[in-house]
């Protein structure tokens, strides 16, 4: 597990918790325009991107999300922009005003306080 950054977890969109990560995230298994699927438990979100030719199992959950970007310097630079329901802020958040994003293996992402929430 690898730490990356960490992320204010404060911010509001709506009236509903708003995480923004912006990240070269290409050493961690991201590209722009790859699909993921995002996942919301109590205490962590994980992001995980699948290759571009991956086909999801059921046809009838189609994968909606995708790695977003732009271009500075050069250089990619990745984007999530996760607005979620306000019930997982107590759980996730549980009074910190930063959140950590980790890699646990190459496409996997995790945002959680602490390592102890990422590993499990």
């Amino acid at each position: 597990m690898q730490y990356i950054k960490s992320i204010k977890a404060t911010a509001l969109n709506r009236g509903k918790p708003r995480i923004w990560l912006e990240h070269n995230l290409s050493p961690y298994g991201f590209e722009r325009g790859d699909p993921v699927s995002i996942t919301y438990e109590d205490d962590r979100i994980v992001i995980v991107a699948f290759p571009t030719a991956y086909c999801h199992p059921d046809d009838s959950q189609p994968i909606k999300r995708i790695v977003a970007g732009r271009r500075r310097n050069g250089k990619d630079i990745h984007i999530f922009d996760l607005t979620c329901e306000t019930n997982y802020q107590e759980g996730l958040r549980a009074g910190h005003s930063k959140l950590a994003v980790y890699c646990l293996d190459n496409g996997v992402l995790v945002i959680c306080n602490d390592k102890a929430s990422a590993k499990t």
